[in-house]
């Protein structure tokens, strides 16, 4: 692979031509051409454990949170363009590598494999969380010397003997038309029964009866009312009064009431989104993590300058804006990061430099970029030290 660079223009990578071109294979003799088929075997393994190195480095710089991506993850699925099981499998690998260091070696000989370390890593990880269970550096070693040469099936098959619930697979999503997803998860029996009687107590409300895919959206739907501080800002719409009593002799009328507004809200749900988005169109931030252009003056919070605290209405204001989503953008291609997952509120002048708590000098970052945000203001080695004085044991 060439990288081709100039003083005007990105990096342009040029990949290597075909092997037919680079080497005409219909020309190798048999024992050539097993040769040559072994060399390109060892050389992937070889890049692959070399990838890992490099995805190691970039975690630990966070580099990924620099160029607008939420996690590592986002960065080797949408900038490496592998897909979401392949990163996975290799950063689970590479984290199991930093830790356990002999593991290079059964990588490179193939005596394991990627995704056999990315199934025993993820074990060890369930039974840390699920059983409050720690496993010593001998004790991951000999776990990951006794699944060597075994096959995936072999290695999950084991892993269930070893710990059922530990091993069970998590959830799976697949993707069958542009409207429906498959969606495979493993509940606990306690759970499903939950899920039944839900079904039973909502099913009169369609005029089927309700499959798993209704209830979810159900769920979700007054999930989302309860904690997504978009939809808490949407409009409420007043539901008329039920002139006869159809509700069920163990739902009581406040439950029925909620989940009424959730049945017929549906459809309105998306309408009030997009409402409440296009009123917010006349905002235009530069969201750069550093100032914002405004085209319509913000209202000033009356919050004292030391005080850290943020009122429900500034941070009201904030998410509004924001529209739930990371303002973080790349600082060379301008594209915005936009994840809604682990965001928290930023001051763009930090609180301990006299920034106010004002929605002016509010932002809305994911995790990753209220360090980007922190690293810039305090300095990197300020933060890794506070970090580590505060990390958990």
């Amino acid at each position: 692979m060439q990288v081709i660079q100039s003083d005007m223009s990105p990096p342009k990578i040029l990949t290597n031509p075909p092997i037919e071109t680079a080497i005409n294979i219909r020309k190798l003799s048999s024992t050539e051409l097993l040769l040559h088929t072994k060399r390109l075997a060892l050389d992937e393994r070889r890049i692959g454990i070399e990838v890992l190195h490099h995805l190691r480095e970039i975690e630990r710089r966070r580099i990924y949170a620099d160029i607008g991506y939420a996690s590592l993850f986002d960065y080797v699925v949408k900038e490496l363009e592998f897909t979401e099981s392949s990163a996975y499998h290799r950063i689970s690998a590479m984290r199991a590598m930093r830790d356990l260091p002999e593991l290079e070696e059964a990588l490179q000989t193939g005596k394991l494999s990627v995704s056999t370390v990315s199934q025993v890593q993820s074990f060890l990880r369930a039974e840390a969380v699920h059983k409050k269970k720690t496993f010593s550096k001998e004790d991951k070693a000999s776990l990951f010397r006794s699944m060597e040469g075994k096959s995936t099936r072999e290695v999950q098959k084991e892993l269930v003997d070893r710990s059922p619930v530990s091993a069970l697979p998590k959830q799976r999503e697949k993707q069958m038309t542009e409207e429906w997803t498959e969606l495979r998860v493993c509940l606990k029996q306690e759970t499903l029964q939950k899920l039944k009687r839900l079904q039973d107590l909502v099913g009169r409300r369609f005029k089927e009866p309700s499959s798993y895919a209704e209830l979810i959206d159900l769920l979700a739907e007054l999930g989302l009312k309860k904690f997504d501080p978009l939809m808490k800002m949407a409009p409420e719409k007043k539901e008329p009064q039920s002139k006869s009593n159809v509700r069920g002799e163990l739902e009581s009328p406040e439950e029925g009431r909620e989940m009424d507004a959730a049945v017929k809200d549906r459809s309105n749900a998306g309408e009030d989104m997009r409402s409440s988005e296009a009123s917010h169109a006349r905002y235009r931030s530069r969201t750069d993590c550093t100032t914002r252009v405004l085209s319509t003056p913000r209202v000033l919070s009356t919050s004292k300058v030391n005080s850290r605290y943020i009122s429900s209405s500034a941070r009201a204001q904030v998410w509004k804006e924001a529209r739930g989503r990371c303002t973080y953008r790349n600082p060379k291609t301008g594209i915005r990061c936009g994840t809604t997952r682990w965001l928290e509120i930023e001051h763009l002048t930090p609180h301990a430099l006299g920034g106010t708590n004002s929605p002016d000098n509010l932002t809305l970052l994911c995790k990753a970029h209220n360090w980007v945000r922190a690293k810039q203001a305090f300095g990197r080695g300020k933060i890794e030290k506070y970090e580590r004085a505060n990390k958990k044991p």
